[in-house]
């Protein structure tokens, strides 16, 4: 039979707490080491949680404003890129237009106005243009494609000037077309008229993108192709003089289009200045919160590594000493 005094029990009941309050500073010091946090923030903040709780609402704060910033910079990036393809294209074909203008030939004429056509489905395509699932010329009708197909706005307009014998006569029927309340903005402009919503990228910065695709700069370019792809159209009731006038006028409403488009060009270019300032403003202020909030929540690792040190030691002599208790009998109690 064991035989236990009152100071064995004691001293047993002491180790056995002992024992406890290891294993639990075991754990909590394995824990902080590897996730770099104090496990009872309560203790590391003395009970000052409200400016801990600050800076965790700074960083969801900036955090927003980083995600808008980014989706601006999306869109925005896009845009140019679209006004950069309708420029291209229209800078390339207006030379093109006035040198068959001038050139006398008929089929040189039929052959530039073919490529207009060409030119205006890709043009009309780059409008349409959707970033991540969202349109950019549409307005806040984001879900939609700003413009029916070129093909149906093609078919449409030839109709509106068809019997027309003069390039003057045309292209003052297609200014009509083309102009604010007229047949292309109601049959084949299928966006919003209200700009789509700004986005919040600081404390009271905000950046909007008002261009549409029945923005006037926009329309003057269409129209330019318009015109150009009707040269060969009416190639059996126009005389070639009105021809070589209508794809003069044409490439004349290019190029006046093409300077619009590159003042537009330059104002979406001052946004994407904003926002890459504004991102990096984003990415300073955040990480002056993230050290303030790592000053309070994070461990020194160094510390804890050194305390997790001790513990295991004082685990192993702890063990030891249990051990070397749990063999004692009474013949060796008694020596």
């Amino acid at each position: 039979m064991t035989i236990s005094s009152i100071g064995d029990l004691a001293q047993s009941m002491s180790m056995r707490r002992h024992n406890a309050d290891l294993r639990s500073d075991f754990q909590r010091l394995t824990k902080e080491i590897a996730t770099g946090q104090h496990h009872d923030l309560t203790d590391a903040v003395q009970g000052g949680f409200r400016l801990l709780a600050g800076l965790e609402a700074s960083l969801t704060r900036l955090s927003g404003y980083e995600q808008s910033s980014q989706q601006a910079v999306l869109l925005t990036d896009g845009l140019q890129a679209v006004l950069e393809q309708v420029n291209a294209r229209s800078s390339e074909m207006a030379p093109r237009l006035l040198s068959s203008a001038n050139s006398g030939n008929s089929k040189l004429l039929s052959a530039s106005s073919q490529a207009a056509e060409v030119e205006f489905a890709s043009v009309v395509s780059a409008l349409n243009t959707q970033i991540s699932g969202r349109t950019l010329l549409a307005g806040q009708d984001i879900d939609t494609k700003p413009l029916s197909p070129a093909a149906d706005i093609m078919t449409a307009a030839k109709a509106a000037v068809n019997g027309l014998t003069t390039a003057a006569d045309i292209s003052t029927t297609l200014e009509t077309w083309f102009q604010t309340g007229g047949a292309f903005e109601t049959n084949h402009y299928q966006g919003a008229t209200v700009p789509a919503s700004a986005l919040v990228v600081g404390e009271g910065v905000l950046v909007s993108e008002p261009l549409t695709a029945i923005d006037d700069d926009i329309k003057e370019t269409l129209r330019g192709f318009v015109m150009a792809a009707i040269v060969s159209e009416n190639s059996n009731t126009l005389p070639d003089s009105e021809r070589a006038a209508l794809a003069a006028t044409s490439a004349e409403t290019l190029i006046g289009a093409n300077a619009k488009l590159i003042e537009q060009q330059g104002r979406i270019g001052t946004n994407q200045a904003l926002l890459e300032n504004r991102l990096t403003e984003i990415g300073t202020e955040r990480h002056a919160v993230e050290l303030a909030h790592s000053s309070i929540t994070a461990i020194d690792p160094y510390e804890a590594a050194t305390e997790l040190q001790n513990v295991e030691s004082s685990l192993e002599l702890l063990y030891t000493m249990t051990a070397r208790l749990s063999r004692l009998n009474l013949s060796d109690f008694l020596r």
